[in-house]
């Protein structure tokens, strides 16, 4: 049981080498809130890269076929 808790907090420790210490931020609202200039400025002040969690969804279920 201890090795398996030691091998948990070696894999934590690579993964942590691998990614760094990223800044996570979620920028949620309702349509038509200003989600998506807020996400601009944040990218274009700071860098930062937008990831628009809706457009992966509506392309993940895009994926998908439906036979009926």
């Amino acid at each position: 049981m201890a090795a398996n808790r030691n091998n948990e907090k070696k894999e934590a420790k690579d993964i942590k080498k691998l990614v760094g210490n990223p800044k996570i931020i979620f920028v949620m609202g309702g349509p038509g809130s200003g989600k998506g200039g807020y996400c601009q400025k944040l990218v274009g002040e700071f860098g930062y890269t937008h990831i628009c969690m809706g457009a992966l969804f509506q392309k993940e279920i895009a994926k998908v076929s439906f036979v009926f």
